[in-house]
């Protein structure tokens, strides 16, 4: 975001923010909210590559066919070429380096102090990663073993193994939706 302070200072930008603030209580994006609402119809868009969200690919594989074609073009034209990445969402770089934007990532963390930490990090962060799998693979056999029993047994014994089959289940699709994310 580039900002004229002189122009914001002649529309008394800060008031104007505080006093909305003020009516709308608890908004959902509290600066991007406010900053959209106050500056409505003030703005000039820079192109894509000037602020390129790199999470679209990631979370939404699909999401050619859920924006118009002029909008994926830009998305790609910026992607291929970014000026200044937006690492947005909870995926990060420095958490995991399989997007292929992340390449942009390191190139700068190698030549900062900070790369052997950051590095050691991610090795942290990929040993969790297996635990985590580790964890999802022993929660996929319980679970296929419980709905197995449930298959051969009656009863009491029978509602036992259902119960515990379906207490997993949602366990078992929350690990799996953050693997998705690393792996």
């Amino acid at each position: 975001m580039l900002c004229d302070i002189h122009k914001l200072q002649q529309f008394d930008f800060t008031e104007k923010c505080l006093n909305l603030l003020q009516k709308i209580k608890k908004p959902f994006y509290v600066d991007q909210d406010i900053l959209n609402c106050v500056l409505d119809g003030l703005v000039l868009n820079l192109d894509l590559s000037w602020n390129l969200e790199w999470h679209l690919p990631i979370f939404t594989p699909r999401f050619k066919q859920e924006i118009p074609d002029y909008l994926y073009q830009q998305y790609t034209v910026a992607y291929n070429a970014p000026k200044i990445i937006h690492f947005t969402s909870n995926i990060k770089p420095w958490i995991s380096d399989k997007p292929k934007l992340s390449k942009y990532f390191w190139f700068y963390a190698k030549q900062t102090v900070f790369y052997h930490q950051i590095h050691q990090n991610l090795i942290h962060q990929k040993l969790e990663i297996l635990r985590l799998f580790n964890k999802y693979t022993a929660l996929r056999i319980r679970h296929l073993l419980y709905k197995l029993f449930s298959c051969f047994s009656f009863g009491q014994l029978n509602q036992k193994y259902k119960k515990k089959s379906k207490k997993i289940k949602p366990i078992l699709k929350k690990t799996k939706r953050i693997l998705k994310l690393y792996i």
